[in-house]
């Protein structure tokens, strides 16, 4: 149902609790009767007695009070109340304050559980408008937090949602907090852990004692820690501590065992974790630490105090809160907060457990015992005679019941049925009114009419309605909107009750609806419980989608995924991936012992897994290989961990098919050695060259050298069969290999033969890795021969390329002959074009292409009469289409020459145009070859930049302009590109 939480009704509690530990000083207790305390809290018949002995002393001495205004404070603590340390500074502030403070307070109490969750900027903010909703209208007298995180949340929040309220702060480690706080609003007790004291109780317990332990666990407090007794220590010359520190308590425990120092003193084991990586608990991680050996363990926090644990000069939980209440109690009385100053001298105190120091034989110096408290005392006289003390006051009450027995049996028994109702009434009054305003719940009832009666509930809130809001109003007209809920409440006032889930804006809520019947068994009413299951559905949706996450993820996986039971491998279930590599499906498998299969074909893999599991808890990268349904052999690489089902062990494991790996590392060895076989008979040298000496040279390279035999030349320096001219050549060369600058060179050298005859070398080597290091591998061969003949052929080649080119030069000459008003317009086209092809990254092959295309591109020209190509006017249409017809007949002339350049296409495309526009086929774009489109820019620049007979030549700025905006329609940009940057930024001009 639907309600408003916008007023907060608390409960005020009466706090008078009594401390946990008693303070001795010399062995004398310093609370009253210290044995008879000791015999209520401990002996099951004492409630018996001690409730007859109060019934008695009530009839003489009745007690008389009143209730006090309740005074509502809020409380904020940092962690959750399950720490043992939050919880004793709570206690000992609500003790304190109940004995300090006339009448009752009622606290209301928030955990930050900054222990779990990370403290941020995005969680305060969050944790801040929780508050804000939860706590409309609440007006607290002043504010308690304790530690680090809930004093900086306070300062930046609750200043702000609680402006009245002064600030009280306890257990922070934080002095620069100084620096930031408010003194009128804000003030507290610091808190600091001492180490000095600790230092002087082992030396004292001890004085031949020179080695302690100091154990903690990785966290950052206990490296601020560490460096706190190193700067101790340095005052203490003759102490010399050990720090041992772990994440794991199995290799903190390992660190411990067989450990000589006597004294281990602990730091911080709040983050401490087992192997499964489970953050323990205080009291598991200390009875593991007790377990280790025989050490006296000293603690600086009260919270250490477990069985194991002599104890030390603690920060003490219980005192922080106690003093706190204490300032507390003065600005209650009347004091102003800025004169109440805050108290920086941490309220510890030695803190010893009697019962360890009796077990240990130890006795602890005056000074210290004066002071100390202790917990667990050796037990007292009364304690040890208890039996006989229990039975004096039992013959004691007797007499005494007996001579009021007359008076008092029939008072008594009127006023323990009274005290037994009222108490029963007040406790489930109190659990009532906790459960329907603590949880998320809604308490509701209406009439035959559906008006509502009663509306409680903290689950109120979240619909942001209050009980007087709801209270006399109709269901009917409140939920219009939701017919299932109007649905549901009139079938329950027809006497039928209903169970649904309905979504009340953004709230899931479950609704019971009852009927109600009068004596006559007549509707006349219904009543209902609406739970708040959002959070539970988000975390059902949310466990759902991970479990789907999971199952896609197990599915998918291509490697073999399997879950076996531990003790005999029998399959619980397996993915495609283990269908795909073992051809087992699941049905056939699953029930089954995987030995049942043979599918370890060497059981002794499946022995190292299990022994492996059993002993970490996880076994990574065991290679093993496996039988398939068709009896080949798979070679897999098996991750494997245990888990859990049903508290049955399991073992996870993940195992990848690695068969074609492991095949090709067979064939690899098998490889190398064929290759090694072919190396030693190979027709070419063949070596490794480290540190500047030969590691390994092949027969064939010992008698290109001229040496009997490769072992003559192994360990030898690489420059002894190098002539002097060149080994500084095959000394740069090899170095810079060897630094990684170039991976791969082949050159030649001179080649010094161990007669001292010279060899031409042709050498091919690249870096590599020898054992392990850097080294050059190669292989060279006799070029003598070879050199010989390319040096001829070379000479053969310049003489063809000269006779080719003057055969070019001559074609030029007799097309400039027929139009002289042209000449040099294809020497000096060649040239731009081949600037441009440079400009572009053109190798000089290419650039070389460009040079005899550009000299025979107007080959065709030839065909066009004289007359006409130096005309000097406008020509006729007839003859522009003669001009246009020069490309294709220079296509013919040349196109079935042979060159290795493709000329005659350059001469039939040089003008076309990017956009199409061009002739004598219209091309376009990438359809032009580049060659063609460099050919194209370059013609038109050398055409209007100089003489023709129908015009005088537009100069070089009028020709780049209009390059510049044909760039990308008539020409290709980035050949114009090229072309601009050639004349406008390098300067490049036009030959004479």
């Amino acid at each position: 149902m639907h309600h408003d939480f916008r007023h907060l009704t608390f409960i005020p509690l009466q706090l008078n609790v009594r401390p946990a530990a008693r303070k001795t000083k010399n062995g004398t207790s310093s609370e009253v009767m210290p044995g008879i305390r000791r015999f209520v809290l401990s002996n099951p018949r004492a409630p018996r007695f001690m409730l007859a002995f109060l019934l008695l002393l009530s009839l003489v001495w009745p007690m008389h009070g009143h209730a006090s205004p309740s005074t509502p404070i809020f409380v904020l603590h940092s962690y959750s109340q399950e720490y043992p340390w939050t919880k004793r500074q709570h206690e000992g502030f609500l003790r304190k304050l109940g004995t300090a403070v006339p009448g009752m307070v009622a606290p209301s109490v928030e955990y930050l559980d900054t222990k779990r969750v990370p403290y941020t900027a995005a969680y305060a903010d969050f944790f801040a408008d929780y508050l804000v909703r939860k706590y409309v209208g609440f007006a607290p007298k002043l504010i308690y937090v304790t530690d680090d995180n809930a004093l900086v949340f306070a300062l930046r929040h609750l200043t702000r949602i609680f402006p009245k309220a002064p600030i009280f702060f306890s257990g922070v480690n934080d002095y620069d907090m100084r620096q930031r706080i408010d003194p009128s609003r804000v003030t507290g007790v610091y808190e600091k852990k001492e180490i000095a004291p600790n230092l002087d109780l082992m030396r004292h317990l001890d004085p031949k004692a020179r080695d302690i332990l100091v154990v903690g666990d990785e966290s950052g407090t206990f490296e601020a820690i560490r460096h706190e007794v190193v700067a101790e220590l340095a005052r203490e010359p003759d102490i010399k501590a050990h720090f041992l520190s772990a994440g794991r308590i199995e290799q903190l425990v390992a660190a411990l065992k067989g450990r000589k120092e006597r004294f281990v003193f602990l730091t911080t084991l709040g983050e401490m974790k087992d192997a499964a990586g489970r953050v323990l608990s205080l009291p598991e991680t200390i009875a593991a630490i007790a377990q280790a050996g025989r050490f006296v363990i000293i603690s600086m926090e009260d919270v250490y105090l477990y069985p194991g644990v002599l104890g030390g000069y603690v920060t003490s939980g219980d005192k922080q809160g106690a003093v706190t209440a204490e300032l507390v109690a003065r600005y209650l009385a009347g004091t102003a907060v800025a004169d109440i100053k805050p108290i920086e001298t941490s309220p510890n105190e030695y803190l010893i457990d009697g019962s360890e120091q009796e077990r240990l034989g130890l006795t602890l110096p005056p000074a210290i015992a004066a002071d100390a408290t202790i917990v667990n005392p050796v037990p007292t006289f009364i304690e040890r005679n208890l039996a006989l003390i229990e039975r004096g006051l039992y013959a004691f009450a007797l007499l005494f019941m007996v001579s009021l027995a007359v008076f008092a049996i029939a008072l008594l028994r009127k006023n323990r049925q009274i005290a037994r109702a009222s108490a029963e009434l007040e406790t489930l009054n109190g659990r009532l009114h906790n459960v329907i305003e603590s949880f998320p719940v809604i308490l509701w009832a209406i009439d035959r009419e559906g008006v509502f009666t009663l509306s409680r509930g903290a689950g109120l809130k979240a619909l942001g309605l209050a009980p007087d809001e709801v209270l006399g109003r109709s269901v009917f007209q409140m939920y219009a909107e939701y017919p299932k809920i109007i649905s549901q409440v009139r079938r329950t006032l027809e006497g039928e009750p209903q169970l649904s889930t309905v979504l009340v804006g953004a709230i899931v809520f479950e609704m019971h609806y009852s009927p109600i019947f009068d004596s006559q068994g007549v509707v006349i009413g219904a009543s209902g419980v609406s739970i708040d299951i959002t959070e539970r559905r988000r975390a059902e949706n949310a466990l759902k989608s991970s479990e789907e996450k999971f199952r896609k993820a197990y599915n998918v996986n291509p490697d073999a995924v399997n879950i076996n039971r531990l003790d005999d491998g029998r399959y619980v279930s397996i993915n495609a991936g283990f269908t795909r590599t073992m051809g087992y499906t699941e049905d056939e498998i699953v029930g089954h012992s995987s030995l049942q299969f043979d599918i370890w074909d060497d059981p002794e893999d499946r022995v190292r897994l299990v022994q492996g599991l059993k002993n970490d808890g996880t076994v990574t990268n065991l290679e093993a290989r496996f039988r398939a349904k068709d009896g080949s052999i798979r070679y897999g690489l098996m991750s494997a961990s245990l888990v859990e089902i049903d508290g049955v062990p399991h073992i996870l494991s993940i195992t990848r098919d690695i068969t074609e790996r492991t095949h090709f590392q067979q064939q690899l060895a098998e490889g190398e050695a064929q290759f090694r076989s072919l190396v030693e008979q190979s027709i070419a040298g063949t070596y490794i060259v480290q540190d500047g000496k030969f590691a390994y040279v092949n027969p064939r390279y010992a008698e290109i050298f001229g040496y009997d035999s490769a072992e003559e030349l192994i360990g030898r320096d690489i420059l002894s069969i190098v002539a002097e001219q060149d080994r500084g050549t095959v000394t740069e060369n090899v170095s810079r290999r060897i630094e990684g600058d170039i991976e791969t060179i082949k050159y030649d050298f001179a080649g010094l033969r161990k007669d001292g005859s010279i060899v031409d070398i042709g050498v091919h080597g690249a870096s590599a890795t020898h054992r392990g290091r850097p080294a050059v591998i190669g292989m060279v061969q006799d070029i003598s021969e070879k050199k010989r003949a390319e040096e001829k052929i070379q000479s053969y080649v310049a003489q063809l390329e000269t006779a080719f080119m003057s055969t070019v030069q001559v074609a030029t000459t007799l097309g400039e002959m027929r139009d002289p008003y042209t000449a040099g317009h294809q020497r000096h086209v060649a040239e731009i074009a081949v600037a441009i092809g440079a400009e572009l990254g053109f190798d000089a092959r290419r650039q070389e292409g460009l040079r005899v295309a550009g000299y025979l591109h107007d080959i065709g020209k030839i065909t066009v009469p004289a007359e006409i190509l130096s005309k000097p006017g406008k020509l006729s249409p007839i003859e522009f289409q003669l001009i246009q017809g020069h490309p294709q007949s220079g296509y013919e002339v040349l196109k079935d020459l042979v060159f290795p350049w493709p000329v005659a296409e350059v001469a039939l495309q040089h003008h076309e145009r990017i956009d199409g526009s061009g002739y004598p086929q219209g091309l376009k774009g990438e359809a032009i070859l580049l060659e063609a489109r460099i050919m194209a820019v370059a013609d038109v620049v050398e055409a209007m930049s100089t003489h023709r007979p129908y015009r005088p030549g537009l100069g070089i700025a009028r020709t780049l302009a209009e390059i510049e905006r044909g760039r990308g329609s008539a020409y290709d940009a980035e050949v114009a590109d090229a072309c601009l940057r050639l004349f406008r930024d390098k300067g490049y001009s036009i030959a004479a």
